[in-house]
């Protein structure tokens, strides 16, 4: 079979690429096509000739003064704005910019890794590695974005300063003044139900408003907000949601005074309804085993939360009102009930259940391969199916165990893959147990076309 490479673009880089490194750094080339090997060291030589002959290459940087004063051509900050000076209330900050070394390639790393380029707080001492990523080759420029998050800052003008140089010794920086007005502090609270109990409502969201601030934060699923980096002053605190829910107090109103504010709470009248998904053996049917769905429909709400692992689901945040439940599945199950009517009158609602002629196929897949084919007929391509796939865990030692409620029938228990051993399979009113799918080794013939599979 005719070897193939390609370049692996996950393949991180560990160390800087220093003026050093940058040349003994070359084990990414191992999966490079030979041609675009040549391309790139070609490339490097004409560069390297050109800045020799014009003395200069971006080099108008170096001996920049320790304010920043370098040439933009090397880095450049472009977030939180390309402008000179900007305002933050927070205690941090965060940069983004690009770097467009000229010079040989340094690693093809689609992954964060350190460029040997720095940032600087002037104001405070405080200072770091930018995190950098490679983006592109554009002649006769490398192309990078490079970030730094949660850079500190002093009460006052902050001077923030980031640096590099390419590979080939030219040194350009950046820089950016941070005016940090006063001290900022948090406002908290959380969102509850009549009966007490916590509400973490996708659909929510506070409003904050003041004099010169106005900020939204999102209802978190243990039913927290908070608001950070608000400077002193009065405040008003609503909450927003895309249903037209109950609750009190209509409104709050906080004074921020040298310090945080914490229990600023909103209780809502809505509710949760539970129950679970479970075979006519009693057996629960979790997720993956088969996805199974639910939805909820009422006057202005529909909802699908997802079947968990153990059988279970919940409904969260339901005002008051009647709703069908009804199942979705991806074969063609028999279950009982049909749907379920269900009232909800301030207070939750549990025991929602549905039962789903169903039995288990047990088995082992002895290869981390996935997906898991389960399906009515051995696969044709382009042919009409019912089918459930099923994926290995995300830690796979060799093998992984499977099990899938489907309808009695006849089912064809494979992996997609041209060297799996499946196995046809009748499920009657009971469980079916170890069925084990076997994958085999591939072989090929000299000119790649596929010849037999080699089972050890």
């Amino acid at each position: 079979m005719k070897k193939r490479f390609h370049l692996n673009q996950s393949n991180q880089i560990p160390e800087p690429f220093g003026k050093r490194a940058f040349f003994t750094q070359l084990n990414f080339v191992e999966n490079m096509p030979i041609w675009h090997l040549l391309l790139q060291i070609t490339t490097g030589f004409i560069i390297l000739a050109f800045i020799g002959a014009c003395g200069s290459g971006g080099g108008s940087g170096s001996g920049s003064s320790a304010d920043g004063d370098g040439t933009k051509e090397l880095i450049a900050i472009n977030y939180p704005t390309t402008d000179a000076r900007i305002t933050e209330y927070c205690d941090e900050v965060t940069l983004e910019g690009e770097i467009n070394f000229i010079g040989p390639p340094g690693p093809w790393s689609t992954a964060d890794f350190d460029c040997n380029s720095k940032w600087e707080n002037k104001t405070t001492g405080d200072s770091g590695y930018l995190s950098c990523r490679y983006t592109g080759y554009s002649m006769p420029n490398f192309n990078y974005t490079f970030y730094a998050d949660a850079v500190p800052l002093a009460i006052g003008d902050n001077l923030i300063v980031v640096d590099t140089y390419d590979p080939v010794g030219n040194y350009g920086s950046d820089s950016l003044t941070v005016t940090k007005p006063a001290l900022t502090y948090n406002i908290s609270g959380s969102v509850f139900n009549t009966n007490g109990n916590a509400l973490g409502c996708p659909n929510m969201e506070m409003h904050l408003k003041g004099e010169n601030t106005e900020s939204y934060a999102a209802v978190e699923s243990d039913g927290s907000y908070s608001f950070t980096c608000i400077p002193d002053g009065s405040y008003t605190i609503t909450l927003e949601s895309t249903i037209n829910y109950n609750y009190e107090p209509s409104s709050h109103t906080v004074f921020v005074n040298n310090g945080d504010v914490s229990g600023v709470d909103f209780v809502v009248e809505a509710y949760f309804i539970t129950g679970g998904v479970v075979t006519t053996n009693g057996d629960a049917i979790g997720y993956g085993e088969p996805n199974i769905e639910m939805l909820l429909k009422g006057e202005n709400i529909e909802s699908y939360p997802v079947v968990e692992s153990d059988g279970s689901y919940l409904f969260t945040c339901i005002p008051d009102g009647s709703y069908t439940i009804t199942l979705e599945l991806p074969m063609d199950y028999n279950y009982e009930p049909k749907s379920h009517t269900v009232y909800v009158n301030n207070e939750d609602v549990s025991g929602v259940d549905f039962v789903v002629e169903a039995y288990f196929i047990h088995g082992r897949v002895e290869s981390c391969r996935s997906p898991l084919s389960i399906s009515t007929s051995p696969y044709e391509e382009g042919m009409p199916q019912n089918r459930i796939l099923v994926s290995s865990p995300g830690e796979c030692s060799g093998y992984w165990y499977y099990h899938v409620a489907v309808p009695n029938g006849t089912y064809h228990v494979d992996l997609n893959y041209i060297c799996s051993y499946g196995q046809t399979v009748i499920v009657e009113n009971d469980d079916v147990y170890d069925i084990n799918i076997n994958v085999g080794r591939a072989v090929y013939t000299f000119w790649g076309d596929f010849n037999y599979c080699d089972f050890f």
